[in-house]
């Protein structure tokens, strides 16, 4: 699912709130030293019938308007009637015993958002915090505290979390934030708790207030949830264009059209499909910022269930576009060692070969990538924020037929997806 700056503690009398109801790894592997001996020629991927990649131009189904829509409505509703983002780089820190279930939740949701971030932005996962205070204005600057509370008198009894934030001096940012969770998130389904953290998430990120679930019904902040394991598309969109395109500060009149640029009909896109799962990985190129993003069923057998010894291999494609704007895709292979269980997590690796620029075939780079990863059921990741990168995914199918990622790295943001 991403250090942070402390800053001294500003006290500004604006205090907005939002309460909703319902709804170690290792650094990457090096390549080792060849001592100067010839490398051999350079192979570009082939096609694979079991994981067939697709370049063209994708339409997501929602109009600039719409987008501009929202966005327009979140800045109506914050205090200040303007727009305000969280300073970067965020730092959210989850208050000490907070429940592994809260934690897990917490994960998956920080990775959901940042694969519509752009790399330097990314939502980062810091040491737990030993006392959760309710109050913003207590939090140091850059950070959002997460941590558990008892219901109270004034909220909604479906209330399930909620979120508050502090501006900057200048009213431009948001300062610093807190979510407060109910004890009764814990009992919830895996799926309620990720898009209720990844709610309360989004509002201190600022995408403050609700929309109109009539007139925005794919939209997680009109209480939309669903049985998927992603951020939803549209949400993405307004997250990306709220931390690419608008200027903070914009009122609402200032967001029109031309902030958000041509992206809605013509975007390029490149995608990959596993047919034995029905997954997708794609990888878009919106408004010149690479975005990467999976589906996946996360339903399947944990992983540690595929027996006691042996490894398990997934092989596929990679897809991806790099800073220069360039499509790439590569090979990719992820081997999981059965007998590495430790009664928690499994070890792992996925590396990403013959990497090469997807219409003429030329090498990107040294042609490969690898990573270490840690297997936790049917999820997995590579070590954080490493100047290489990082990936994070999971394995789908009933029998985990098939493991969709995508990765992040200095030079390229890619997705990726194979078959077992």
């Amino acid at each position: 699912m991403r250090s942070f700056t402390v800053g001294a503690l500003a006290f500004c009398a604006v205090l907005i709130l939002s309460a909703c109801g319902g709804g170690s790894g290792s650094a990457p592997r090096m390549a080792p030293d060849v001592g100067g001996m010839p490398m051999p020629p350079h192979t570009p991927p082939i096609p694979d019938p079991r994981v067939p990649v697709d370049m063209n131009n994708d339409d997501f189904g929602y109009s600039t308007a719409t987008i501009q829509a929202a966005m327009q409505t979140y800045v109506r509703q914050h205090s200040n009637a303007r727009w305000s983002p969280m300073v970067q780089p965020p730092v959210i820190r989850p208050a000490v015993g907070t429940s592994a279930d809260i934690l897990g939740a917490l994960v998956l949701a920080v990775d959901a958002m940042n694969a519509w971030l752009p790399y330097d932005q990314h939502i980062r996962i810091g040491d737990p915090v030993a006392r959760f205070m309710h109050d913003p204005r207590l939090v140091a600057t850059g950070e959002i505290l997460l941590g558990e509370t008892v219901a109270t008198p004034d909220l909604d009894p479906l209330t399930l979390g909620y979120a508050r934030s502090d501006y900057t001096a200048d009213g431009q940012s948001l300062r610093a934030g807190t979510i407060s969770l109910l004890p009764s998130l814990r009992s919830k389904p895996f799926q309620e708790r990720f898009y209720t953290v990844m709610h309360e998430m989004l509002h201190t990120m600022g995408l403050y207030g609700h929309l109109d679930p009539q007139a925005f019904p794919d939209s997680l902040m009109g209480h939309t949830i669903t049985d998927k394991n992603y951020l939803p598309v549209f949400d993405g969109l307004t997250l990306l264009m709220g931390y690419t395109q608008l200027r903070p500060g914009s009122s609402a009149p200032a967001i029109d059209a031309a902030n958000l640029g041509p992206w809605a009909e013509n975007t390029p896109t490149l995608a990959g499909r596993i047919k034995a799962c029905d997954c997708f990985f794609v990888a878009d190129l919106i408004g010149g910022h690479a975005v990467s993003w999976f589906t996946g069923d996360p339903q399947g057998i944990a992983v540690q269930n595929l027996g006691p010894t042996g490894t398990a291999s997934w092989v596929g494609k990679m897809v991806g576009w790099t800073t220069a704007q360039e499509a790439v895709w590569s090979d990719m292979n992820l081997d999981v060692n059965l007998a590495s269980f430790n009664g928690t997590s499994l070890d792992g690796q996925v590396e990403f070969d013959n990497i090469s620029l997807y219409e003429s075939g030329t090498q990107w780079g040294d042609g490969e990538l690898a990573y270490d990863i840690d297997v936790l059921d049917v999820y997995f990741r590579s070590g954080r924020h490493n100047p290489d990168g990082y990936v994070f995914g999971l394995f789908s199918g009933p029998a985990l037929e098939g493991a969709v990622g995508t990765l992040e790295h200095p030079g390229l943001t890619g997705a990726f997806g194979g078959t077992r």
